[in-house]
């Protein structure tokens, strides 16, 4: 049975040498869930987006909102 691994966005760069990890220990199944744009209606995909699929993972783009703090 393999292994199947999920992770989901955020800050992705802390995730690149688990990722990398994984492979070496034979992971095959890795799908990221994240956002591929920052904003709605932007054309430019994230970082997140550009180097998640650059390595051959699924992305899976998340459309929800985000919540924001504001001054108190």
């Amino acid at each position: 049975m393999s292994l199947r691994v999920v992770i989901t966005g955020g800050h992705h760069t802390g995730t690149l040498p688990v990722i990398g990890e994984l492979r070496k220990r034979g992971v095959k199944d890795l799908y990221w869930f994240g956002h591929k744009f920052s904003i709605e209606g932007d054309k430019n995909p994230t970082l997140e987006f550009r180097e998640i699929t650059a390595l051959g993972i699924p992305f899976f783009n998340l459309k929800a909102g985000k919540f924001y703090k504001t001054g108190m």
